[in-house]
């Protein structure tokens, strides 16, 4: 009886093609809105097992979009102590390289939920990551 509760409590995704039905439902989850035509490769993952929720999404998008979502989540700009995820690196989209030329916001309440956000207005890219600690 437990295996289907868990199986139905996972975020479907699809981390290795961009702009799924799933990944643009991932984005609207981590959001808070429906991600609109120019908002484009987007990458969405979700790792649920385990005590700990983490997810990852990555896409392309205009500062208005950014600042919608640095809005809607509460996000304020901070300094960010560079470091890895060992399961998403893998992922080509999840990229150190161009989360370390990015802008980075960061939301932390005392139910320890962390929300980050890199973009990088040049490229256009942007990486989130939120955790349920």
């Amino acid at each position: 009886m437990l295996f289907p509760l868990v199986f139905c409590s996972c975020s479907r995704c699809d981390y290795d093609k961009p702009d799924t039905k799933a990944n643009r439902n991932g984005f609207r989850n981590l959001c808070g809105f429906v991600p609109g035509k120019e908002t484009t490769g987007i990458f969405f993952y979700a790792d649920e097992w385990g005590k700990d929720a983490a997810y990852w999404l990555a896409f392309s998008a205009p500062q208005e979009v950014i600042d919608k979502i640095i809005q809607k989540l509460k996000l304020k700009q901070a300094v960010w102590d560079t470091g890895s995820n060992p399961i998403v690196d893998d992922f080509p989209w999840w990229d150190a390289a161009e989360r370390s030329r990015s802008d980075y916001y960061r939301f932390e309440d005392e139910d320890r939920t962390i929300r980050e956000l890199w973009y990088n207005p040049k490229t256009r890219k942007c990486q989130m990551a939120v955790t349920y600690l």
